[in-house]
This record gives structure tokens, sequence and C-alpha cells, in this order.
């Protein structure tokens, strides 16, 4: 699942929460297309139906109406290749809520809000390991822009300078 269609459903007024989403997903899974939605529409079932995974963020976190109605939404979007449904929950949660709730096909977060942590349960929603650094392809990789450019002053310097 290298590039997935992603739907971030989060509420105006929660401003600094959509931009921590679409850094994390934007820095951490450049691959990945997303589409963002502020409130649910009428005939939200066929739309997003469309996508891999459904970011669940409208409203508040810790209010208990959230747990019924992701649970409906992942019911409503079960269905073989169909999307997946992430949340994050906030507060006093009955015991028990996320693995309820995975049974629903939705996905949840109990933790703080972390860069790290939202990074790895995406990874987790889309059976992604997480990524390798890059491997240097010369040993020049390793040292800075400028050390690179100083050889490349010395080497002409000891060629010698040309006729002018």
């Amino acid at each position: 699942m290298a590039h997935q269609q992603v739907l971030l459903m989060i509420s105006n007024n929660n401003l600094s929460l959509r931009e921590v989403y679409s850094a994390v997903l934007a820095n951490e899974f450049p691959g990945w297309r997303v589409s963002y939605m502020t409130a649910m529409p009428e005939r939200h079932q066929e739309i997003l139906a469309s996508y891999t995974l459904v970011i669940y963020e409208l409203g508040k976190a810790d209010d208990p109406r959230r747990i019924e109605i992701v649970r409906a939404l992942g019911d409503e979007l079960r269905a073989p290749g169909g999307p997946t449904v992430y949340t994050r929950l906030e507060g006093f949660l009955p015991a028990n809520v996320t693995a309820e709730l995975a049974e629903h096909n939705v996905r949840v977060s109990t933790g703080a809000l972390s860069w790290e942590g939202l990074a790895q349960d995406l990874r987790e929603v889309a059976g992604r390991p997480p990524e390798a650094p890059p491997a240097r392809p010369d040993a020049a990789a390793g040292r800075s822009v400028l050390s690179r450019l100083g050889g490349l002053f010395r080497r002409d310097r000891d060629r010698g300078a040309p006729p002018s």
C-alpha cells in the first residue's frame, strides 16, 4: 500500500490538529494523496468508499459520541478493499474500546498526540514498515556541500591556474 488515498475529516475549528496531520502525512508519507473534508456529507458512504484510509477528527476527541459515530462509520465502510477508519480518542474511555472498535474496522489511538506516535499509528494502519534512511550513493554524500566545494577548489589550485 505505498500510495494511499487518504481522507482527513477534520473540523474547521481544529486547524492546529489539521496542520499536525498535514505535516506528518506530507513528510512521512510523501506518496499518499490527501483530501480534506470538514463535515459529514449526506451521501457519505459513496464518497468515503473511494478512499483507502479515512481519518475521522470531526468534533472533540473526548466526546463520548465519537465512539458511536466511528463504530457506525466503520460498519458502513466494511467491505473487501474498503477504507479503514482511524481516529483518536481522549478522556475516560470504556474498557476494551480499542479492541471493540477494531472489530468494526476502526483503528484507534488513545495516547498523547505526537509526530512520532501519529506516524507510527498510520504506518501500522497502512501495514507499512518504517522506512530506512536513504542509502548514500557514494562517500562524498556524507560530507557537507562546503567541504565538497572546497575539494574542487583545491584540485583546481593544485593543477595550476589556466593561462589568461
